[in-house]
C-alpha cells in the first residue's frame, strides 16, 4: 500500500508525505510487514519580495527530507527448515539421503534505510549558471546477512539482522547552459 500527499502554498513553500506499508511473504506472520514513511519540505526563497527582483539569482530553494526504505532480499522461506537431497555409496549401491539443509530464523525482520538529506538548488544570470548542493547522512539497520559459523555448527548459516552501516558525505553539481549562435 502507498499513499502520498503533496502541498504547494505560493509556489514557495512545498511539502510532500508518503508512506508505503510493504509486506513479505519471506518472514513470517508478525513480521511480514513494514511501515516506510518518508517526508520533504522546500522553500523557493527566490518567489520571495526581496529577492524576486534580483538580478544575480534567477533561483533559489532550500529542500530538506528524511525518509525509510525497506528490504526484503534474503532469498525465498529462510524463516523455515529446509530440506536437502544427496546420494552417497554405499557397497556399490547410491543411497539417497534426505537432510536439514539450513538452519531457519523465524525472528527476520525488514533491513531498514533511513536517508536524511539537505540541499540547496539555485541558478545564476538567467539560468546560465546552475548549481545544486546537497548534505546526506544514510544509515543501514538490521542488515540481513549470513554471519559465518564453525564448520562443526554442521548446517548452512542462518540469516540474520545484523550490523549498521552509516554513509555520509556531501555532492556539488555545477552546471553551465549556453546557446551559442
Amino acid at each position: 500500500f502507498i499513499g502520498r500527499a503533496t502541498y504547494a502554498f505560493n509556489g514557495k513553500y512545498l511539502a510532500e508525505a508518503s508512506m508505503r506499508y510493504d509486506g513479505s511473504s519471506r518472514f513470517v506472520e508478525k513480521s511480514r510487514w513494514g511501515l516506510f514513511p518518508s517526508f520533504s519540505l522546500g522553500w523557493r526563497i527566490i518567489e520571495e519580495d526581496f529577492l524576486k527582483n534580483s538580478s544575480v539569482l534567477s533561483d533559489l530553494k532550500i529542500r530538506g527530507s528524511w525518509g525509510q526504505v525497506g528490504n526484503q532480499n534474503v532469498g525465498n522461506y529462510p524463516f523455515a527448515s529446509t530440506l536437502g537431497t544427496s546420494t552417497y555409496y554405499f557397497n556399490g549401491q547410491a543411497q539417497r539421503t534426505v537432510f536439514y539443509s539450513g538452519a531457519p530464523n523465524p525472528e527476520l525482520t525488514w533491513e531498514t534505510k533511513t536517508a536524511t538529506n539537505i540541499g540547496i538548488d539555485g541558478s545564476l544570470f538567467g539560468r546560465l549558471l546552475g548549481f545544486t548542493i546537497d548534505v546526506f547522512k544514510e544509515r543501514t539497520t538490521d542488515i540481513l546477512l549470513t554471519v559465518p559459523l564453525p564448520t562443526t555448527y554442521g548446517l548452512t548459516a542462518p540469516v540474520q539482522n545484523t550490523g549498521i552501516v552509516d554513509n555520509r558525505g556531501w555532492e556539488l553539481q555545477l552546471t553551465h547552459q549556453n546557446s551559442i549562435g
